[in-house]
């Protein structure tokens, strides 16, 4: 890939695109993850408190070196779930290091709405991938989310823990210019930055019930489900990605989250037997947030959800007209083909004929007419003879 200069004052100078040392694996956060309101569904909290080494830092170098393009399916709502589960883990860890490189994501860019360097994103993700146009939304709002957790690392372990910031610059982590490490000092010194660090620290306190999905996002949960089950609901949804793994050991309890399934399965039994349905996970954990809907994973949101569903109908039509087209036209083509081919053989006899280097007996056996029509022989036959 050619150099890309993204138009930060830090990138000036062209800087070739690689994956850069970075900070927390990919497998300690979520797809479904967005800075969290009172109710939506946390990152990865629950680790095996028996694990002393951690991971090193997720570089995906054979995505970012292969020449291979892999193919990647979406489900209805436009999200990676296959060919393969491990497919899709990687494409979420491989955009994770693009959201941690320097070039690709200038750290002096504050606000990702600014961030001018979407188009060479997904130009360098369709470098490695064959990826559908329509998982452009995806891809940048996986992108955005991991850009985010990355600036609050950062923070947590070059910012927080020094006095000033000539002790911050002299650790500064080697991937990030100076140039846009001192900008990002700056905007975490402004009460900016200081409001919105202590709302989220509030907001992380009320979140009671981790997943315990890992690497998988949850729209691949869900399409595994589909798989399984007729229909999937938010509570069933709810149940498997909170399901704590048999013989591990995890840091705080989960009773809270047992409770909250008890009393779901409870709504779900009284209703079931008065033959009503409910929504047994909305009723109980209340109406949904602005922006993305909780279990259904980066890009959904009430509005595209409504969308797709307002559409289902059309697109069934559509696509059930456009296959009728699809088999007339190719009844018309067969027909043609015969039409085309009995000409074909009536012309080739026709000159065997004159050139008396065919059979009589066997033209004659050729040029028995069938009980409903003459054959194309005899019609030839007769053309010669006039």
């Amino acid at each position: 890939m050619a150099p890309i200069t993204p138009q930060s004052e830090a990138n000036r100078q062209s800087v070739e695109v690689q994956p850069v040392e970075e900070l927390p694996s990919v497998d300690q956060v979520q797809m479904n993850s967005v800075t969290p309101q009172t109710d939506d569904q946390p990152e990865e909290q629950a680790e095996d408190v028996s694990t002393q080494n951690k991971r090193g830092r997720t570089q995906m170098h054979n995505v970012h070196a292969r020449k291979e393009h892999k193919l990647i399916l979406l489900n209805r709502e436009n999200q990676p779930v296959g060919p393969t589960d491990d497919v899709v883990i990687k494409l979420s860890s491989f955009l994770g290091t693009l959201a941690r490189n320097a070039t690709l994501c200038p750290f002096d860019i504050l606000d990702w709405r600014s961030m001018d360097t979407k188009q060479d994103l997904w130009d360098y993700t369709k470098e490695k991938y064959i990826i559908p146009e329509a998982a452009y939304n995806w891809t940048m709002v996986t992108i955005r989310e991991a850009w985010r957790r990355h600036r609050s690392d950062l923070k947590m372990t070059y910012y927080d823990p020094y006095d000033n910031d000539e002790v911050r610059m002299e650790n500064r982590p080697g991937h990030i210019l100076e140039c846009q490490f001192r900008e990002l000092l700056k905007y975490w010194k402004s009460e900016k930055s200081k409001k919105m660090s202590e709302t989220n620290t509030k907001n992380r306190k009320k979140l009671m019930n981790p997943h315990t999905a890992g690497k998988n996002s949850f729209a691949l949960v869900r399409n595994k489900l589909e798989k399984e089950k007729e229909t999937v609901s938010s509570k069933d949804l709810f149940v498997v990605t909170r399901t704590r793994k048999l013989g591990r050991l995890y840091k705080a309890s989960n009773e809270n989250t047992t409770s909250k399934i008890a009393e779901m399965e409870e709504i779900e039994k009284q209703m079931s037997t008065n033959d009503q349905y409910v929504d047994a996970f909305s009723t109980f954990m209340g109406p949904e947030h602005p922006g993305h809907l909780r279990l259904y994973g980066v890009g959904v949101t009430k509005t595209t959800l409504k969308k797709k569903v307002g559409n289902s109908e059309s697109t069934l039509n559509a696509t059930t007209d456009g296959m009728q087209q699809m088999q007339e036209r190719m009844q018309k083509m067969e027909k043609q083909k015969k039409t085309v081919r009995k000409e074909v053989i009536a012309d080739v006899i026709a000159q065997l004929k004159h050139a008396g280097l065919i059979d009589p007996n066997i033209l004659a056996a050729l040029s028995i007419p069938s009980p409903s029509e003459p054959t194309s022989v005899q019609g030839a036959e007769q053309g010669c003879c006039r």
